[in-house]
């Protein structure tokens, strides 16, 4: 595992940098200070430079956008930004996050009303690498001068949008956070052997859906500011 303690190091050592995102919405203040060529968004800084890309939302639009764009591009370093659901209370929008491993958790047997794993009805499909009991775990070059808790998400099809459902999901992966797209950008990553990072800013608790106490706009804000700390002038 790389270890950058000084930001400038890693800079040195990762000269072409993917940063994606689910939607332009998660990308927008980055796009902001960048220039569009051949429809991505770039910036040139003095030793590396950053290409902004939208994957779409959830793990099949992600994993074959990602797939398609790095057939034709390379890079040295992907990093996948967005929102995410909190099972913390320690986690309250605006929290963020380095997701240090990530599992697709929809991916069940329903047995009788139980829903288990593939590894526990006997297949071992997600046992071997790159995955580790079912969980995605890159070795993440942890370059940021300003740390970030280190943490369990799950990448889900269907949010947790009650309680039941984000119950469930908590007796079953002890989860911190989660989104629709983790695990695939780690999948794709780690299969085509480039270093990743995955910053997730917290935007709502998971459980009973009342919108009215999310902050996507705070979860952004936080997000950019960190990022344009860590990555830009």
């Amino acid at each position: 595992m790389k270890l950058f303690v000084n930001i400038e190091k890693m800079k040195n050592s990762f000269k072409n940098i993917l940063i994606t995102a689910p939607t332009q919405a998660e990308l927008q203040g980055l796009i902001d200070m960048s220039s569009e060529e051949n429809g991505l968004w770039k910036w040139n800084g003095t030793n590396h430079k950053i290409t902004l890309f939208i994957s779409g939302i959830a793990s099949p639009l992600t994993m074959f956008s990602l797939m398609n764009l790095l057939e034709n591009q390379s890079f040295d370093l992907i990093i996948q930004i967005g929102i995410a659901g909190s099972f913390s209370t320690d986690l309250p929008p605006g929290s963020l996050a380095l997701v240090k491993e990530d599992v697709f958790a929809d991916i069940l047997i329903d047995d009788c009303g139980t829903p288990k794993s593939l590894s526990e009805m006997g297949f071992s499909d997600y046992e071997n690498s790159p995955f580790e009991k079912g969980f995605l775990k890159p070795e993440i070059p942890l370059f940021f001068s300003e740390p970030l808790p280190q943490l369990r998400s799950i990448t889900v099809n269907i949010v947790s949008g009650s309680d039941a459902l984000a119950e469930l999901r908590r007796d079953m992966y002890k989860p911190d956070l989660e989104s629709m797209e983790g695990a695939a950008f780690f999948y794709v990553a780690m299969m085509k052997n480039i270093s990743c990072i995955q910053v997730r800013a917290v935007s709502n608790s998971v459980g009973d859906r009342n919108t009215k106490n999310w902050d996507i706009p705070l979860a952004l804000e936080n997000l950019y500011s960190f990022l344009k700390r860590e990555l830009l002038p």
